[in-house]
């Protein structure tokens, strides 16, 4: 049967993502396959962005702020590839930083939650970083695909594997929320959103006020504290510090063993 496209509706307000994450990613996700293109571009009336991973909607419940961070994180890259663009600007990466999507993208799974448990913090940070990648040149190529055919099944696909990439961001925030508070996996990701940012964007600065969401956070008290516990223990194990916290692990750590407050 040939998808039905609905007809022309206000355009959706987004729920405070604060509030209401899933909602809001829901929202998101719904929208961004016309954000930025043709005004006749109309949605299938049947499209339900999470349907593909429903079962794991548990995820993002659990990892709310990192689907707050995401609200904010996947319509400013997806807008500005096109504003680039517009501007015969780089947006992909160029030669060195190449983000296109290949026929292999397509074939994701959730990943194997026992394995992440055995990686050490070092190992998730870079993990998060290849799926951040792969998570933006997804939903472009399923934006892509649908301005061309949006009557067309083709990028259903793309975004299939989209939904499968962005399941996996919340059980990787899962693990290293337990090993470090809420506040650890928040702030690598914003370190590594920044990080595909230069690499996608040559450099080029991010709009505000969405741009606050591409710097490091302000942590509650208890953050660092946390994170500096965990962090001693991956240091004993002769693991790497994650580079978000190369600067301040030493100076955490120093403070906690003087009985000063952490931070």
């Amino acid at each position: 049967m040939a998808t039905t496209l609905s007809n022309p509706p206000a355009e959706q307000a987004v729920p405070d993502p604060h509030k209401y994450p899933l909602r809001a990613l829901k929202t998101i996700l719904r929208t961004y396959l016309r954000l930025g293109g043709p005004a006749w571009l109309r949605l299938p009336s049947d499209f339900h962005p999470l349907a593909h991973v429903s079962f794991y909607l548990c995820f993002f419940i659990t990892e709310s702020y990192v689907s707050t961070l995401l609200c904010f994180l996947i319509p400013i890259f997806l807008l500005m590839t096109d504003r680039q663009l517009k501007r015969k600007k780089r947006a992909y990466g160029g030669k060195l930083y190449s983000n296109y999507m290949t026929e292999a993208d397509l074939h994701q799974q959730p990943t194997d939650r026992d394995a992440l448990q055995r990686l050490g913090t070092d190992t998730l940070f870079h993990v998060l970083g290849d799926e951040l990648r792969l998570l933006v040149r997804l939903l472009r190529a399923a934006q892509q695909i649908f301005r061309r055919d949006p009557l067309g099944e083709e990028w259903h696909a793309a975004h299939h594997a989209a939904m499968v990439v962005l399941l996996r961001l919340a059980q990787i925030s899962a693990v290293l929320r337990h090993r470090g508070s809420r506040f650890l996996p928040e702030e690598c990701l914003r370190w590594q959103a920044r990080k595909v940012w230069d690499e996608l964007f040559a450099g080029a600065g991010a709009p505000k006020p969405v741009a606050k969401w591409l710097e490091p956070m302000q942590m509650k008290p208890w953050g660092p504290y946390r994170i500096t516990i965990h962090l001693l223990h991956e240091q004993a194990a002769g693991r790497p510090i994650p580079a978000p916290f190369v600067e301040r692990f030493p100076r955490w750590a120093e403070q906690l063993r003087s009985g000063q407050r952490v931070g």
